[in-house]
């Protein structure tokens, strides 16, 4: 495989678990948290472990919304110079 798309996929994949980590960790400790108060208080109804995860996922897009568009447009931008320049090469 040539040196750009080598790149390109690692790029790629540190963008991937960039962007994932905070919705995951936001998810994680919604979850920890809910499960906790759900055992203390043996209440188990579904909603109590949905609702915590939803605005903690909601509250993470808001705040770290922007600066992952600017990666993502970042990447994109580095992703289509490395296509017209492997394009001019040939």
């Amino acid at each position: 495989m040539p040196a750009p798309f080598e790149n390109a996929l690692r790029e790629a994949m540190r963008l991937l678990g960039a962007l994932a980590l905070p919705l995951l960790g936001a998810l994680l400790a919604a979850g920890l948290i809910a499960g906790f108060l759900q055992g203390a208080t043996r209440v188990r109804d579904r909603s109590l472990s949905t609702v915590p995860r939803l605005l903690a996922v909601g509250a993470i897009v808001l705040v770290c919304g922007g600066w992952a568009a600017t990666r993502l447009v970042a990447f994109s931008t580095s992703m289509f110079g490395t296509a017209i320049q492997v394009g001019k090469r040939r």
